[in-house]
């Protein structure tokens, strides 16, 4: 599953650290900056992900600061 994720201040390093806590595997990952405070982070999780796992990742995400945004791609 293929995800898009907007983060204010945030770091590759802090989702790499969410998805393992969340159980989840990462097939890929990449990120490109928006402007000087957003970047956005491209996701690829393993199929083999639990949909109750990916709800607490994604529910993380946009809990930690109000301008995140996570979207399925």
């Amino acid at each position: 599953m293929k995800f898009s994720i907007e983060v204010n201040r945030g770091s590759i390093l802090d989702l790499i650290n969410l998805a393992e806590e969340n159980n989840l595997k990462i097939n890929s990952i990449s990120q490109g900056p928006i402007n000087e405070e957003m970047m956005n982070i491209k996701i690829d999780l393993a199929d083999s992900s639990k949909i109750q796992d990916l709800d607490n990742f994604v529910k993380k995400i946009v809990d930690s600061n109000s301008m995140n945004s996570c979207e399925r791609i």
